[in-house]
C-alpha cells in the first residue's frame, strides 16, 4: 500500500492539494467508509473539505484501490 499520496497523485497526473492528501489518508484508514464519513474525517484533520472533493467521482478512492 503506497504511503506517499503525494507521489501516488503525481504518477496519476492529478494535481496535489492538501484535501486530496486528507481524503486519501481519510480512505486509507476505512476504505468502506462513505463519502460522509470521509469528509467528517477530513474536516477533522484540516477543519474543512468541500462535499466536491469527496464526491468527485471517487478519484482518490480509485487510485488508493488501485494501487493497493
Amino acid at each position: 500500500m503506497p504511503r506517499d499520496f503525494s507521489q501516488l497523485l503525481r504518477q496519476h497526473h492529478v494535481q496535489v492539494t492538501a484535501q486530496r492528501l486528507a481524503v486519501l489518508r481519510a480512505v486509507a484508514k476505512r476504505p468502506h467508509a462513505t463519502a460522509d464519513v470521509v469528509a467528517e474525517q477530513v474536516r477533522g484533520e484540516i477543519g474543512a473539505i468541500s462535499r466536491q472533493a469527496v464526491y468527485r467521482p471517487g478519484l482518490c478512492r480509485y487510485l488508493f484501490l488501485w494501487n493497493r
